[in-house]
C-alpha cells in the first residue's frame, strides 16, 4: 500500500481487512477506508466528516465514528453492507469506546459527563480539555444503555478514560486515566 498521506491512524480488526483512517482534526474532512491484505483493494467506507475518529468491530461490519461540525463530539453506527448510519444518543469519541466480545451489538463507551464547546478531537488529543467519564453499556440493535459504573461517584476522582478495552468474556473494562 503506498498512499501520498503520510498520517494515517491504522487497526487489524479483521484477519483480511484493514482500517485506514485519516488522522482527525476539527478544522479538515477525514476519510476511512478498508484496504483488503490479500487483493490489495481499497475501499473507502465513509469521507468528508470534519474531525472523524472512527473504531470498526472485529468482524469489520461495523463502525463507530465521530464528527465535530457542532462543538461537541457526537457519536454514529455505521452499517458497512447497508451503508446506513445513526446518529447514537451518546457524545463521546470511539477511541472511548470498545466492542463486546461475546455480543457484537454490544459496546462499552465511557462518556463524558459534560463537554466544554470546543475543536474536538484537537483540544482532547492537545491535552487542552479533560473530562469525568462514566462507564456505559449500549446495546447497539435496541440503543438500550444502562450505566455500568459511575467513576466519579465510586472513587471520588475525576477521570478521563483512554484506551478503553475489555477481557475476553466480556466481564473486565479496562483503560488509561488521560489524565
Amino acid at each position: 500500500f503506498e498512499s501520498p498521506l503520510i498520517e494515517w491512524l491504522i487497526s487489524w480488526p479483521k484477519e483480511e481487512v484493514i482500517s485506514l483512517t485519516t488522522k482527525p482534526s476539527a478544522q479538515i474532512a477525514g476519510y476511512m477506508y478498508f484496504l483488503n491484505s490479500q487483493t490489495g483493494s481499497l475501499s473507502k467506507i465513509i469521507g468528508s466528516i470534519d474531525g472523524l475518529t472512527t473504531k470498526t468491530n472485529s468482524k469489520a461490519t461495523e463502525v463507530l465514528y465521530s464528527d465535530s461540525s457542532r462543538g461537541t463530539p457526537r457519536l454514529y453506527l455505521l452499517n458497512i453492507k447497508t451503508g446506513e448510519s445513526k446518529l447514537l444518543p451518546w457524545n463521546t469519541l470511539p477511541e472511548k469506546c470498545t466492542w463486546g466480545n461475546t455480543n457484537e451489538k454490544i459496546i462499552y463507551c465511557a462518556v463524558p459527563k459534560n463537554f466544554e464547546a470546543g475543536d474536538y478531537p484537537d483540544i482532547w488529543y492537545q491535552g487542552l480539555t479533560n473530562f469525568t467519564d462514566d462507564l456505559w453499556q449500549i446495546d447497539t440493535e435496541t440503543m438500550a444503555s444502562t450505566l455500568i459504573f459511575d467513576i466519579s461517584a465510586e472513587t471520588n476522582n475525576n477521570i478521563d478514560v483512554s484506551e478503553l478495552q475489555i477481557d475476553k468474556n466480556d466481564t473486565h473494562l479496562f483503560f488509561t486515566n488521560k489524565i
